[in-house]
């Protein structure tokens, strides 16, 4: 099963880390269904108002699989990480902008971002464009943990729910699913 944003209203079916949900939304309950005992999640949210962990202004690169970006440069540790947010601001004629999640730092000059609610590869592959992006760390985690001994569901349930900028799905043990409702 891929990420389903669209079947039901109120309800994300999520079975991929890394995804954003770039909007405000009202979280009213978090399950998650484990596959094996102690599979667990983690559910963030960052300010997009935040000071800027690093800037990158007009880095040449290229994208490919709609969701890898090759730098001919190296991205340094503290300008990007696995789980920060980068938002493209600028390109010189590429068409990929917005914020992304990045889901793996694989060397010194690639970093792959996950997908959203709206496409699970978000990027559009180019060959050496160059590109400006700031980098913000999330900050609010929310993690579910299932029990070491079993596969029962684990729930989080907020009621009448509360509101969040914006919604990351950051870690999800392999074949685990969860479910997000929102109002």
């Amino acid at each position: 099963m891929a990420n389903d944003f669209t079947a039901n209203a109120g309800l994300f079916i999520l079975d991929t880390a890394y995804v954003l949900v770039d909007r405000p939304i009202k979280v009213k309950k978090v399950v998650l269904y484990p596959n094996a005992a102690g599979d667990s999640c983690i559910i963030q949210s960052y300010n997009p108002e935040a000071t800027a962990k690093a800037t990158m202004d007009y880095k040449e690169v290229t994208v490919t699989g709609g969701n890898q970006i090759v730098s001919t440069g190296n991205f340094e540790t503290a300008e990007v990480a696995a789980g920060d947010i980068i938002k493209i601001y600028a390109s010189d004629t590429g068409n990929n902008k917005g914020r992304y999640v990045v889901s793996a730092r694989s060397d010194d000059n690639t970093i792959t971002v996950g997908g959203s609610e709206w496409d699970t590869t978000p990027l559009s592959n180019e060959d050496s464009k160059y590109y400006s992006w700031k980098t913000i760390t999330p900050y609010t985690s929310v993690p579910l943990l299932g029990p070491t001994t079993d596969t029962c569901e684990v729930q989080l349930d907020w009621g009448e729910g509360f509101w969040v900028p914006n919604l990351i799905l950051k870690t999800l043990s392999t074949s685990a699913k969860v479910y997000i409702y929102y109002a």
